[in-house]
Protein backbone atom coordinates (compact mmCIF):
# COMPACT_ATOMS: atom_id res chain seq x y z
CA UNK A 1 0.00 0.00 0.00
CA UNK A 2 1.41 3.25 -1.16
CA UNK A 3 1.20 5.54 1.79
CA UNK A 4 2.80 9.35 3.07
CA UNK A 5 2.96 9.72 6.55
CA UNK A 6 4.21 13.70 7.99
CA UNK A 7 6.04 12.17 11.47
CA UNK A 8 6.99 14.52 14.55
CA UNK A 9 10.24 12.44 16.15
CA UNK A 10 9.22 13.53 19.55
CA UNK A 11 12.44 13.33 21.63
CA UNK A 12 11.50 11.79 25.38
CA UNK A 13 14.76 12.42 27.05
CA UNK A 14 18.45 14.34 25.94
CA UNK A 15 19.27 12.65 22.51
CA UNK A 16 23.15 12.73 21.38
CA UNK A 17 24.00 12.99 17.69
CA UNK A 18 27.51 12.58 17.45
CA UNK A 19 30.34 13.04 14.77
CA UNK A 20 31.96 10.09 12.31
CA UNK A 21 34.90 9.38 14.94
CA UNK A 22 35.90 6.50 17.41
CA UNK A 23 35.56 8.02 20.86
CA UNK A 24 37.01 6.06 23.50
CA UNK A 25 36.87 7.48 27.11
CA UNK A 26 40.23 9.09 28.54
CA UNK A 27 40.91 9.87 24.91
CA UNK A 28 38.45 11.70 23.51
CA UNK A 29 37.37 13.44 26.51
CA UNK A 30 34.67 15.97 25.17
CA UNK A 31 32.10 14.76 22.12
CA UNK A 32 30.21 17.05 20.64
CA UNK A 33 26.69 17.04 19.40
CA UNK A 34 25.73 17.30 15.61
CA UNK A 35 22.67 19.01 15.72
CA UNK A 36 20.40 18.31 13.35
CA UNK A 37 20.99 14.80 12.67
CA UNK A 38 21.22 13.68 9.16
CA UNK A 39 18.60 11.40 6.98
CA UNK A 40 20.44 8.23 7.34
CA UNK A 41 20.25 8.62 11.05
CA UNK A 42 15.73 9.37 10.24
CA UNK A 43 15.57 6.23 7.75
CA UNK A 44 17.47 3.89 10.54
CA UNK A 45 15.11 5.12 13.07
CA UNK A 46 11.68 4.78 10.58
CA UNK A 47 12.53 1.21 9.34
CA UNK A 48 13.54 -0.30 12.08
CA UNK A 49 10.22 0.82 13.71
CA UNK A 50 8.25 -0.86 10.81
CA UNK A 51 10.58 -4.05 11.39
CA UNK A 52 9.63 -4.06 15.38
CA UNK A 53 5.58 -3.53 14.94
CA UNK A 54 5.19 -5.98 11.72
CA UNK A 55 2.73 -8.67 12.12
CA UNK A 56 3.12 -11.33 12.23
CA UNK A 57 6.31 -10.76 13.65
CA UNK A 58 10.33 -10.45 11.39
CA UNK A 59 13.17 -11.92 13.16
CA UNK A 60 15.20 -9.76 14.26
CA UNK A 61 18.87 -9.12 16.09
CA UNK A 62 21.73 -12.10 15.36
CA UNK A 63 21.22 -14.41 13.05
CA UNK A 64 17.93 -12.61 11.11
CA UNK A 65 17.32 -13.14 7.80
CA UNK A 66 19.18 -10.62 6.11
CA UNK A 67 17.35 -11.65 2.78
CA UNK A 68 13.64 -10.79 4.00
CA UNK A 69 14.49 -7.92 6.21
CA UNK A 70 15.97 -6.30 2.77
CA UNK A 71 13.34 -7.36 0.72
CA UNK A 72 10.84 -5.68 3.49
CA UNK A 73 12.24 -2.73 3.65
CA UNK A 74 15.87 -2.34 1.63
CA UNK A 75 19.42 -2.80 1.87
CA UNK A 76 21.55 -1.25 4.99
CA UNK A 77 23.10 1.29 2.21
CA UNK A 78 19.74 2.48 0.36
CA UNK A 79 16.10 2.39 0.55
CA UNK A 80 13.52 0.68 -1.62
CA UNK A 81 12.51 1.83 -5.09
CA UNK A 82 10.09 4.06 -4.28
CA UNK A 83 10.56 5.20 -1.33
CA UNK A 84 11.70 8.50 0.27
CA UNK A 85 12.32 9.83 3.25
CA UNK A 86 12.34 14.38 3.71
CA UNK A 87 13.94 16.07 6.59
CA UNK A 88 14.84 16.07 9.13
CA UNK A 89 13.88 19.91 9.90
CA UNK A 90 13.46 21.23 13.62
CA UNK A 91 9.65 22.20 14.54
CA UNK A 92 9.04 24.22 17.48
CA UNK A 93 7.72 27.06 18.85
CA UNK A 94 9.83 29.82 20.90
CA UNK A 95 8.86 28.80 24.85
CA UNK A 96 8.73 32.64 25.91
CA UNK A 97 5.29 32.66 23.77
CA UNK A 98 1.78 32.67 25.66
CA UNK A 99 0.56 29.01 24.88
CA UNK A 100 -2.21 30.35 22.79
CA UNK A 101 0.64 31.25 20.20
CA UNK A 102 2.50 28.26 19.98
CA UNK A 103 1.59 26.25 17.09
CA UNK A 104 4.29 23.93 15.18
CA UNK A 105 6.86 25.82 12.44
CA UNK A 106 9.74 24.68 11.19
CA UNK A 107 12.90 26.13 11.41
CA UNK A 108 16.16 26.44 8.47
CA UNK A 109 19.31 27.04 8.93
CA UNK A 110 20.08 30.73 7.71
CA UNK A 111 21.25 30.61 4.19
CA UNK A 112 24.97 31.28 4.10
CA UNK A 113 24.49 34.54 1.83
CA UNK A 114 23.09 36.58 5.09
CA UNK A 115 25.58 38.10 7.20
CA UNK A 116 25.18 37.65 10.71
CA UNK A 117 26.68 40.10 13.46
CA UNK A 118 26.56 38.13 16.58
CA UNK A 119 24.74 40.21 19.66
CA UNK A 120 26.21 40.09 23.05
CA UNK A 121 23.31 37.54 23.98
CA UNK A 122 24.90 34.50 23.83
CA UNK A 123 24.34 32.22 20.85
CA UNK A 124 22.00 35.43 19.02
CA UNK A 125 22.62 37.36 16.08
CA UNK A 126 21.35 39.69 13.83
CA UNK A 127 21.02 39.70 9.86
CA UNK A 128 23.36 42.82 8.70
CA UNK A 129 23.05 42.18 4.92
CA UNK A 130 23.63 39.79 1.53
CA UNK A 131 26.29 38.47 -0.04
CA UNK A 132 27.18 40.60 -2.96
CA UNK A 133 29.02 39.70 -6.09
CA UNK A 134 32.60 41.11 -6.50
CA UNK A 135 33.94 41.93 -9.74
CA UNK A 136 37.85 42.33 -9.37
CA UNK A 137 40.27 43.77 -11.81
CA UNK A 138 42.64 41.88 -10.44
CA UNK A 139 44.54 39.81 -13.19
CA UNK A 140 46.17 37.62 -11.08
CA UNK A 141 42.58 36.01 -10.33
CA UNK A 142 42.47 34.44 -13.82
CA UNK A 143 45.64 33.06 -13.64
CA UNK A 144 43.92 30.89 -10.77
CA UNK A 145 41.25 29.94 -13.10
CA UNK A 146 38.71 31.99 -10.69
CA UNK A 147 37.57 33.19 -14.64
CA UNK A 148 37.31 31.01 -17.98
CA UNK A 149 37.37 33.92 -20.14
CA UNK A 150 40.62 36.21 -19.21
CA UNK A 151 38.71 39.56 -20.76
CA UNK A 152 35.59 39.54 -18.24
CA UNK A 153 36.35 40.09 -14.84
CA UNK A 154 36.21 37.10 -12.14
CA UNK A 155 33.97 37.13 -9.57
CA UNK A 156 33.69 36.01 -6.08
CA UNK A 157 30.88 36.26 -3.51
CA UNK A 158 31.91 38.34 -0.25
CA UNK A 159 29.84 40.38 2.78
CA UNK A 160 29.36 43.70 3.88
CA UNK A 161 32.30 45.33 5.42
CA UNK A 162 32.38 44.43 9.12
CA UNK A 163 35.15 43.05 11.44
CA UNK A 164 32.02 40.60 13.33
CA UNK A 165 30.41 39.38 10.56
CA UNK A 166 29.57 36.07 9.69
CA UNK A 167 27.95 33.75 7.57
CA UNK A 168 24.71 31.80 8.09
CA UNK A 169 24.50 28.11 7.97
CA UNK A 170 24.65 27.15 11.09
CA UNK A 171 22.25 29.54 12.53
CA UNK A 172 18.35 28.91 13.08
CA UNK A 173 15.29 31.09 12.17
CA UNK A 174 12.13 30.32 12.21
CA UNK A 175 10.48 29.04 8.61
CA UNK A 176 8.48 32.19 8.24
CA UNK A 177 11.36 34.64 8.54
CA UNK A 178 13.32 31.70 6.25
CA UNK A 179 10.81 32.80 3.74
CA UNK A 180 10.77 36.08 3.91
CA UNK A 181 14.92 36.00 3.39
CA UNK A 182 14.76 33.93 0.45
CA UNK A 183 11.80 36.15 -1.24
CA UNK A 184 13.77 38.74 -0.57
CA UNK A 185 10.49 40.86 1.76
CA UNK A 186 13.41 41.39 4.67
CA UNK A 187 14.72 44.66 5.70
CA UNK A 188 18.40 44.42 6.90
CA UNK A 189 19.80 46.75 9.26
CA UNK A 190 21.17 46.76 12.63
CA UNK A 191 17.70 47.73 14.48
CA UNK A 192 15.33 46.31 11.83
CA UNK A 193 15.37 42.28 13.22
CA UNK A 194 14.42 40.59 16.66
CA UNK A 195 17.55 39.76 17.74
CA UNK A 196 15.91 36.36 19.35
CA UNK A 197 15.24 35.54 15.45
CA UNK A 198 18.57 34.17 14.72
CA UNK A 199 19.86 31.77 17.24
CA UNK A 200 22.79 29.23 17.38
CA UNK A 201 19.95 26.11 17.84
CA UNK A 202 16.47 26.67 18.28
CA UNK A 203 14.75 28.74 20.65
CA UNK A 204 12.93 25.34 21.73
CA UNK A 205 16.07 22.92 21.99
CA UNK A 206 19.24 23.40 24.62
CA UNK A 207 22.31 21.90 25.30
CA UNK A 208 23.49 19.95 28.31
CA UNK A 209 26.25 18.13 29.80
CA UNK A 210 26.55 14.57 30.61
CA UNK A 211 29.59 13.40 32.22
CA UNK A 212 30.26 9.44 32.73
CA UNK A 213 33.28 7.58 33.49
CA UNK A 214 33.66 4.09 31.20
CA UNK A 215 33.21 0.62 32.70
CA UNK A 216 35.29 -2.41 32.85
CA UNK A 217 33.14 -5.25 31.39
CA UNK A 218 35.14 -8.35 32.54
CA UNK A 219 35.62 -7.12 36.17
CA UNK A 220 32.74 -4.55 36.25
CA UNK A 221 34.53 -1.29 37.84
CA UNK A 222 35.04 1.58 36.18
CA UNK A 223 38.52 1.97 34.60
CA UNK A 224 40.97 4.43 35.96
CA UNK A 225 41.21 7.65 34.10
CA UNK A 226 38.56 7.26 31.71
CA UNK A 227 35.63 10.56 31.66
CA UNK A 228 34.23 11.13 29.13
CA UNK A 229 31.76 14.20 28.65
CA UNK A 230 28.92 14.12 25.47
CA UNK A 231 26.96 17.11 24.83
CA UNK A 232 23.19 16.22 25.04
CA UNK A 233 20.34 18.57 23.31
CA UNK A 234 17.16 18.48 25.20
CA UNK A 235 13.78 19.69 23.47
CA UNK A 236 10.82 21.50 24.99
CA UNK A 237 7.85 19.43 25.58
CA UNK A 238 5.55 18.73 22.11
CA UNK A 239 8.70 20.24 19.77
CA UNK A 240 10.86 17.38 17.85
CA UNK A 241 11.97 17.03 14.42
CA UNK A 242 9.68 16.71 11.10
CA UNK A 243 10.02 14.05 8.68
CA UNK A 244 7.87 12.72 6.07
CA UNK A 245 8.17 8.94 4.66
CA UNK A 246 6.80 7.82 0.86
CA UNK A 247 6.47 4.43 -0.02
CA UNK A 248 5.14 1.03 -0.82
CA UNK A 249 4.66 -0.80 2.49
CA UNK A 250 3.63 -4.17 2.18
CA UNK A 251 2.80 -7.09 4.41
CA UNK A 252 3.83 -7.98 7.60
CA UNK A 253 4.63 -4.18 7.93
CA UNK A 254 2.42 -1.95 9.29
CA UNK A 255 2.19 1.82 7.96
CA UNK A 256 0.38 3.00 11.62
CA UNK A 257 3.60 1.91 13.50
CA UNK A 258 5.27 5.53 11.82
CA UNK A 259 2.86 7.72 13.62
CA UNK A 260 2.78 5.62 17.43
CA UNK A 261 4.81 3.85 19.46
CA UNK A 262 8.35 4.98 20.18
CA UNK A 263 11.97 4.28 19.28
CA UNK A 264 15.51 5.39 19.99
CA UNK A 265 18.52 6.88 18.11
CA UNK A 266 21.71 8.57 18.70
CA UNK A 267 24.31 7.72 21.63
CA UNK A 268 23.35 6.35 24.70
CA UNK A 269 19.92 5.10 22.58
CA UNK A 270 17.42 8.41 23.31
CA UNK A 271 13.95 7.42 23.60
CA UNK A 272 11.83 8.94 20.72
CA UNK A 273 7.87 9.31 20.16
CA UNK A 274 6.85 9.09 16.82
CA UNK A 275 3.76 10.84 16.21
CA UNK A 276 1.63 12.45 13.30
CA UNK A 277 2.50 15.77 12.46
CA UNK A 278 0.52 18.87 12.79
CA UNK A 279 0.14 21.35 9.91
CA UNK A 280 2.42 24.05 9.48
CA UNK A 281 1.05 27.85 9.42
CA UNK A 282 -0.53 29.14 5.79
CA UNK A 283 2.27 31.11 4.91
CA UNK A 284 5.34 28.79 5.06
CA UNK A 285 3.55 26.16 2.79
CA UNK A 286 2.80 28.41 0.27
CA UNK A 287 6.37 29.40 0.05
CA UNK A 288 7.13 25.52 0.42
CA UNK A 289 4.61 24.48 -2.23
CA UNK A 290 6.50 27.73 -5.12
CA UNK A 291 3.17 29.82 -4.95
CA UNK A 292 5.54 32.53 -5.73
CA UNK A 293 7.62 30.92 -8.60
CA UNK A 294 4.97 31.48 -11.51
CA UNK A 295 4.22 34.85 -11.10
CA UNK A 296 8.17 35.66 -10.27
CA UNK A 297 9.34 33.92 -13.60
CA UNK A 298 6.26 35.86 -15.58
CA UNK A 299 7.58 39.23 -14.17
CA UNK A 300 11.39 38.79 -14.93
CA UNK A 301 10.88 37.39 -18.48
CA UNK A 302 9.44 41.41 -18.85
CA UNK A 303 12.51 42.76 -18.06
CA UNK A 304 15.69 40.37 -19.56
CA UNK A 305 16.26 36.73 -20.67
CA UNK A 306 18.49 35.57 -17.06
CA UNK A 307 16.87 34.14 -14.39
CA UNK A 308 19.35 34.91 -10.91
CA UNK A 309 18.11 32.71 -8.09
CA UNK A 310 19.66 31.30 -4.66
CA UNK A 311 19.24 28.07 -4.21
CA UNK A 312 20.23 26.54 -0.74
CA UNK A 313 21.36 23.36 0.99
CA UNK A 314 18.16 22.21 3.77
CA UNK A 315 19.79 19.11 4.45
CA UNK A 316 23.65 18.15 3.81
CA UNK A 317 24.37 17.80 0.16
CA UNK A 318 27.71 15.67 -1.10
CA UNK A 319 30.13 17.38 -2.64
CA UNK A 320 32.29 14.86 -4.23
CA UNK A 321 31.41 13.79 -7.96
CA UNK A 322 33.97 12.75 -10.75
CA UNK A 323 32.96 15.12 -13.81
CA UNK A 324 30.54 17.14 -13.02
CA UNK A 325 29.31 19.99 -9.71
CA UNK A 326 26.63 18.96 -7.57
CA UNK A 327 24.49 21.89 -9.34
CA UNK A 328 25.12 20.74 -12.46
CA UNK A 329 24.30 16.78 -11.83
CA UNK A 330 21.03 17.96 -9.84
CA UNK A 331 19.82 20.68 -12.84
CA UNK A 332 20.74 17.55 -15.40
CA UNK A 333 18.28 15.35 -14.23
CA UNK A 334 15.46 17.84 -13.85
CA UNK A 335 16.06 20.74 -16.51
CA UNK A 336 14.17 21.29 -19.28
CA UNK A 337 16.84 21.16 -23.04
CA UNK A 338 16.18 24.67 -24.11
CA UNK A 339 17.59 25.76 -20.67
CA UNK A 340 21.18 26.53 -19.66
CA UNK A 341 21.71 26.67 -15.67
CA UNK A 342 25.22 28.01 -14.98
CA UNK A 343 25.88 28.20 -10.76
CA UNK A 344 29.45 30.33 -10.05
CA UNK A 345 30.44 28.95 -6.92
CA UNK A 346 28.89 28.89 -3.15
CA UNK A 347 29.19 29.68 0.45
CA UNK A 348 29.23 26.80 2.35
CA UNK A 349 30.93 24.76 5.05
CA UNK A 350 32.39 20.94 4.89
CA UNK A 351 30.74 18.38 7.02
CA UNK A 352 31.96 14.81 7.23
CA UNK A 353 29.69 11.93 7.40
CA UNK A 354 30.12 8.49 8.33
CA UNK A 355 28.50 6.44 10.82
CA UNK A 356 28.00 2.40 11.44
CA UNK A 357 26.72 -0.01 9.54
CA UNK A 358 24.69 -2.46 12.31
CA UNK A 359 24.56 -5.12 9.55
CA UNK A 360 27.67 -6.03 8.96
CA UNK A 361 29.20 -4.37 11.86
CA UNK A 362 31.54 -1.85 10.27
CA UNK A 363 32.19 1.60 10.64
CA UNK A 364 31.23 3.59 7.22
CA UNK A 365 33.22 5.25 5.13
CA UNK A 366 33.25 9.04 5.59
CA UNK A 367 32.23 11.23 3.03
CA UNK A 368 32.51 15.15 2.82
CA UNK A 369 28.78 16.93 2.45
CA UNK A 370 28.08 20.74 2.00
CA UNK A 371 26.52 21.51 5.09
CA UNK A 372 23.09 22.98 6.08
CA UNK A 373 22.57 26.75 4.46
CA UNK A 374 25.20 26.14 1.61
CA UNK A 375 24.42 28.92 -1.13
CA UNK A 376 24.94 28.28 -4.79
CA UNK A 377 24.04 31.64 -7.01
CA UNK A 378 22.02 30.02 -9.81
CA UNK A 379 21.27 31.71 -13.33
CA UNK A 380 18.66 30.26 -15.89
CA UNK A 381 19.43 31.11 -19.40
CA UNK A 382 16.88 30.15 -22.19
CA UNK A 383 13.64 28.02 -22.20
CA UNK A 384 9.92 30.20 -22.36
CA UNK A 385 8.08 31.12 -18.99
CA UNK A 386 6.72 27.16 -19.17
CA UNK A 387 10.43 25.80 -19.17
CA UNK A 388 11.56 28.02 -16.35
CA UNK A 389 8.80 27.53 -14.04
CA UNK A 390 8.82 23.75 -14.38
CA UNK A 391 12.69 23.65 -13.48
CA UNK A 392 12.45 25.79 -10.53
CA UNK A 393 9.61 24.51 -9.64
CA UNK A 394 11.42 20.16 -9.78
CA UNK A 395 14.39 21.63 -7.86
CA UNK A 396 12.61 23.60 -4.90
CA UNK A 397 11.55 22.17 -2.32
CA UNK A 398 12.81 18.73 -3.18
CA UNK A 399 15.92 16.15 -2.05
CA UNK A 400 18.20 16.67 -5.41
CA UNK A 401 21.54 17.34 -5.01
CA UNK A 402 23.64 13.94 -4.70
CA UNK A 403 23.33 10.25 -5.06
CA UNK A 404 19.93 8.43 -5.85
CA UNK A 405 20.63 6.38 -2.57
CA UNK A 406 21.05 9.39 -0.98
CA UNK A 407 18.51 11.63 -2.00
CA UNK A 408 16.13 8.90 -1.31
CA UNK A 409 16.93 9.68 2.06
CA UNK A 410 16.89 13.26 2.68
CA UNK A 411 20.00 14.22 2.06
CA UNK A 412 20.42 17.49 -0.83
CA UNK A 413 17.53 18.79 0.00
CA UNK A 414 17.05 22.47 -1.44
CA UNK A 415 14.69 25.55 -1.18
CA UNK A 416 15.06 28.23 -3.81
CA UNK A 417 13.91 32.06 -3.93
CA UNK A 418 14.56 35.07 -6.44
CA UNK A 419 18.49 36.72 -6.08
CA UNK A 420 18.63 40.69 -5.22
CA UNK A 421 18.63 42.76 -8.34
CA UNK A 422 21.59 44.73 -6.82
CA UNK A 423 23.53 42.09 -5.90
CA UNK A 424 27.15 43.02 -7.99
CA UNK A 425 29.81 45.21 -6.67
CA UNK A 426 32.74 46.27 -8.83
CA UNK A 427 36.16 46.15 -6.99
CA UNK A 428 39.15 48.50 -8.57
CA UNK A 429 42.52 46.49 -8.63
CA UNK A 430 44.49 48.71 -5.86
CA UNK A 431 47.22 46.14 -5.73
CA UNK A 432 50.54 47.50 -6.48
CA UNK A 433 54.08 46.15 -7.70
CA UNK A 434 56.36 45.85 -4.71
Amino acid sequence: MMIRKNILLRPLDSVHWGPPQTNQAGDTHYVRCEFPPTGRTIQGLLRTRLLQAADPKVALGPGADQVTIAALVGPPDSLLDGWSVTGPFPVGWDPVLPEDKRYPEPYFPVPAFVAIEPTDEKNKGRCVGRARKIQSAHRSWDSLGLSSNAESPAALYGFPRGDKNKAGGLWWVRGSDFAQLMLNTISFGFTTRDVTAWRALPPFVRGEQQTGIEVDDDKGIAKDEMLYTLQRLRFAPGTGLWCSFVGDVKTPLQPGALTTGAGSMGRKSGAVALEEAKPWSQGIVDYLNGSWIEPWVTEQAKTGDTLRLWMVLVTPGELSTKTESPVDLAVANHGGARIRVHHEGMLCGPRWIGGFDWAKKTPRENRCFADVGTAFPVEIVGGDVADRVLLIQQLHHHAVVGQKADTQMGFGHVLLGPMDDDTVEHKKDNNKTR
